[in-house]
């Protein structure tokens, strides 16, 4: 409890990485998720840039005054009169999602053999180290529209999804681990932003979209992909925001933390299929240039969460004219990265060659 919820380093010395200008400077900030979303990300982008290299951020006239620290009594004694607060809710959740969540798998127990869709084992549903590998890749945001518009049906996010799997696939097949299966992702679908005390909020529903990466044809693989996620966007979840806050006030990251560890410990994920293999989300940035203390922003990549089971998360952001897929793994699962930005890059590639080209480019039996 003593450690911060946010800090920020100005890290120097980057004269020497290509593509950046001389005296480039970049700022790791580090944020705890209790305290940031997409709204609260914007706004902390907002207030450390200026729209123009002349506008320099204006000091308070008066220091600002912030609440008292509370100390390790007060924050327990609040925890556990939450706790008390939040009893009646265990029937209310329960009556909300017995009903909803029973209809599903009997359904999905119908359409198919198993009542769950499992996504096939790979190096990253292993158990996380503590040690992280990242990097990220750049491509032109007029060519990721070209190719969504060159294809009827295609949206953005499409073609980002279609990227990252012709990437995996690539990537697993030069180690030798591509598996039969498609591979499966979790990527966060804004719902239509409701009124909550005069304030836009803006919920998210999660879906887990099929990769497709047993298909070697990336124009192939990108149309499926369109029509899988156009089906996933259209069908109504019972894994929406609303079940993620109430399971967030239920249950205790704690006690999640601890389960999550007792099942890696005695090895039994090694003996359940993954539900997904890997994180996938994109965020759209400002389309016009900022400034720091007078300093252009020449990129900004953001750093994911991993979790044990799940070593891989891919992060696009779109910024000025281009859209950056972060990468942030496991290092004892990827430790390559470097390799991994190529495979993305030919997976682009391909991808733009087959679209525009409108002929199938194999890559690979």
């Amino acid at each position: 409890m003593n450690r911060p919820l946010w800090e920020a380093t100005v890290i120097e010395g980057l004269d020497n990485i290509e593509g950046l200008p001389k005296g480039c400077f970049a700022i790791l900030t580090k944020v705890h998720r209790a305290i940031l979303d997409r709204e609260i990300g914007g706004q902390l982008l907002a207030a450390l840039h200026d729209l123009d290299s002349g506008a320099l951020t204006q000091l308070p006239d008066r220091p600002l005054t912030v609440e008292r620290v509370p100390t390790s009594v007060e924050l327990l004694s609040r925890a556990a009169i939450n706790r008390v607060k939040i009893l009646g809710s265990y029937a209310h959740v329960a009556q909300r999602y017995a009903l909803p969540v029973t209809k599903g798998l009997l359904k999905n127990c119908m359409a198919r053999k198993s009542c769950i869709r499992y996504a096939p084992r790979t190096r990253f549903n292993e158990r996380v180290s503590f040690h992280r590998s990242f990097d990220g890749i750049s491509f032109p945001l007029d060519s990721i529209k070209a190719i969504r518009d060159a294809r009827p049906q295609t949206r953005f996010n499409d073609v980002i999804i279609a990227i990252i799997a012709g990437g995996l696939r690539t990537y697993l097949r030069a180690k030798g681990e591509l598996p039969d299966e498609s591979l499966r992702a979790v990527f966060p679908v804004p719902d239509r932003p409701s009124k909550t005390n005069e304030k836009r909020v803006h919920h998210f529903s999660y879906i887990f979209p099929r990769l497709f990466t047993e298909i070697t044809d990336p124009l192939e693989r990108l149309e499926r992909i369109a029509a899988h996620m156009d089906r996933a966007r259209n069908q109504s979840t019972w894994l929406d925001w609303q079940i993620a806050d109430d399971a967030a006030k239920l249950f205790p990251n704690t006690l999640a933390d601890m389960s999550l560890k007792a099942a890696v410990t005695y090895q039994t994920t090694r003996h359940a299929h993954p539900l997904f293999n890997t994180f996938i989300s994109s965020v759209a940035g400002p389309h016009i240039p900022l400034y720091h203390v007078g300093a252009r922003m020449v990129a900004s990549y953001g750093l994911d969460m991993i979790y044990n089971t799940v070593g891989l998360a891919h992060t696009a952001f779109s910024y000025n004219g281009n859209i950056a897929i972060s990468v942030t793994a496991c290092r004892n699962m990827m430790p390559d990265p470097a390799f991994y930005m190529e495979c993305l890059q030919q997976s682009f590639e391909k991808l733009q060659h087959a679209v525009m080209s409108a002929e199938p480019v194999e890559e690979g039996a």
